[in-house]
C-alpha cells in the first residue's frame, strides 16, 4: 500500500493542474484504505470536491486512465461536498467509508469529510453495527456446512476475511479507529480477539500469495 501511496501522488501531481488539487481532495477505501492491498488487487478510491465541474471531470477521467495505463486496477468514485449529509441513510456506502485514508488535496475539504463521518456515526453508528453483525450470529445450517468447503473463498466463505472485515466495520461504527487492534480488544471478544488477530493475519498472507501465484485476482483455494 505504501509503493501506491507513492505512485498516486506522483500521477496526481501529473494529471491535476495545482489550482484543480485546492478543489479536491483524494481518499484510499476498502482493503487500500486500510493498508492492507494484495497485488493485483482493485485500488479503491474516492475524491470530494465543492462542485464537479467539465474540467474536474475530464482530469478524472484522463487521471483513472493514467493508472490503467501503469498497469494498476482502480475503482474510482466521486461525491460532491452536499452529498456527505446523504451518506449515512445508504448503509452500504456509509460503511465503505469507514476505513477511508487521506491521500491527497485540499486539507480543509479533508476536515469537512472526517467530521461528517463522525457525524454519521453518532448518528447511524449503533444502526450500522447492528446490521453488520446480523450476518456473524447467523447460525443456519446453510452457513456452518460452507465452512467444510474444500476449495474455501478466502474473501467471501463465512469465517473468513469479510466476516472479519465486518468486526473492523463494527468497531469503526461504534467510534473506534477501524484497526485490527482496536478490534481486538473489543469487550465481547474476550480471549479470542488474540485468535481474530492471528487468523487475519493468516488470511491476508494467504490471499496475498494466492494472487502472486496465480498472477490475477484470486480468491478461491484450488
Amino acid at each position: 500500500s505504501s509503493a501506491i501511496d507513492i505512485l498516486l501522488a506522483e500521477a496526481v501531481s501529473l494529471v491535476f493542474q495545482a489550482e484543480q488539487l485546492e478543489k479536491l481532495s483524494m481518499f484510499a477505501a476498502g482493503g487500500y484504505g486500510r493498508e492492507e492491498l494484495c497485488p493485483r488487487s482493485d485500488i479503491d478510491l474516492f475524491f470530494i470536491f465543492p462542485r464537479l465541474d467539465e474540467e474536474l471531470r475530464q482530469s478524472l477521467a484522463r487521471y483513472e486512465r493514467v493508472l490503467w495505463d501503469m498497469g494498476l486496477q482502480p475503482s474510482i468514485s466521486h461525491l460532491a461536498l452536499p452529498e456527505l449529509d446523504l451518506v449515512g441513510e445508504d448503509q452500504v456506502t456509509a460503511t465503505s467509508l469507514l476505513s477511508a485514508r487521506a491521500l491527497a488535496g485540499r486539507a480543509e475539504i479533508k476536515e469537512m469529510f472526517f467530521q461528517s463521518l463522525e457525524q454519521i456515526r453518532r448518528r447511524n453508528g449503533a444502526a450500522m453495527a447492528r446490521e453488520m453483525l446480523a450476518p456473524l450470529i447467523r447460525a443456519d445450517r446453510s452457513r456452518l456446512r460452507d465452512i467444510c468447503r474444500l476449495q474455501p473463498d478466502l474473501k467471501r466463505d463465512p469465517y473468513m476475511l469479510r466476516d472479519i472485515h465486518r468486526v473492523l466495520w463494527i468497531e469503526a461504527a461504534l467510534g473506534g479507529t477501524g484497526s485490527m487492534d482496536a478490534a481486538a480488544k473489543l469487550p465481547c471478544l474476550g480471549r479470542t480477539g488474540a485468535a481474530l488477530r492471528e487468523g487475519y493475519s493468516y488470511y491476508l498472507r494467504a490471499r496475498a500469495g494466492l494472487h502472486l501465484l496465480s498472477a490475477k485476482r484470486q480468491e478461491v483455494l484450488e
